[in-house]
């Protein structure tokens, strides 16, 4: 009896819980779909948009003023790597020690 009572207790504030939750994002989707709302989004994008288009503009001005700097500091991470590579002990295996 008791568990046939809590089971339904549950399903009952569950039906209510989402029910609560549509009501409130009928609301939300009403505000979200007003022209003043829309009209903030559209120009919050266009920011976005513009801010992507200048950043896209200064990295590849930087690139072609400095060169090839990306190369070097790719080249010069290979060699840290080939030098680390070259002090580890290739014959030391832990597995047989």
């Amino acid at each position: 009896m008791q568990f046939l009572l809590m089971g339904s207790l549950y399903a009952l504030l569950s039906i209510l819980w989402f029910t609560t939750i549509v009501l409130l994002l009928n609301y939300i989707r009403k505000w979200l779909m007003s022209p003043k709302v829309q009209n903030i989004i559209d120009k919050a994008t266009g920011l976005v948009l513009i801010g992507f288009g200048l950043n896209m503009i200064f990295k590849v001005q930087n690139r072609i003023i400095n060169k090839g700097t990306g190369y070097r500091s790719s080249f010069f991470f290979v060699g840290r790597l080939n030098a680390l590579h070259e002090s580890v002990d290739m014959n030391f295996n832990p597995l047989y020690t």
